[in-house]
């Protein structure tokens, strides 16, 4: 059983009972268990920005948005009228 991201709410209940039968294990994590330094945060981002740039991770950005339009992006997010990432461009580059 795998859990991505915790935006869509809280995960349907768990039965113990019914997991025993197949032996499976439930575990569970959050970023803050693995970076615990500074330097974790940047080797671990720097491995994260490379997966990207080599194509092994592939980002579904749903809009950009100007920054203006940050109140926009949020009632979007809030009413689940996205799929994926939305960005807030802060300038023009």
């Amino acid at each position: 059983m795998v859990i991505l991201g915790g935006s869509s709410g809280p995960a349907d209940p768990i039965v113990p009972k019914a997991l025993i039968g197949k032996s499976i294990h439930v575990l569970g994590g959050n970023l803050v268990n693995f970076i615990t330094t500074r330097e974790d945060l940047l080797c671990r981002s720097k491995d994260v920005l490379y997966a990207i740039e080599e194509g092994c991770l592939k980002l579904l950005i749903d809009r950009v948005l100007p920054l203006a339009e940050a109140d926009k992006a949020y009632q979007m997010l809030e009413n689940r009228q996205s799929m994926g990432k939305i960005v807030l461009k802060v300038v023009d580059l």
